[in-house]
């Protein structure tokens, strides 16, 4: 079964660490998450 996939944005230098921490909670429930300073979507 595929995971959901979800997009986590806004400028690469401001909100670093809450990206990381959503990426790790989403991550956690099942989630693929993608955020906008990787080249993975």
């Amino acid at each position: 079964m595929n995971k959901p996939k979800i997009f986590i944005s806004s400028t690469i230098y401001d909100f670093q660490d809450l990206r990381s921490a959503l990426k790790y909670w989403f991550k956690e429930y099942g989630y693929e998450a993608q955020l906008s300073e990787y080249n993975d979507f």
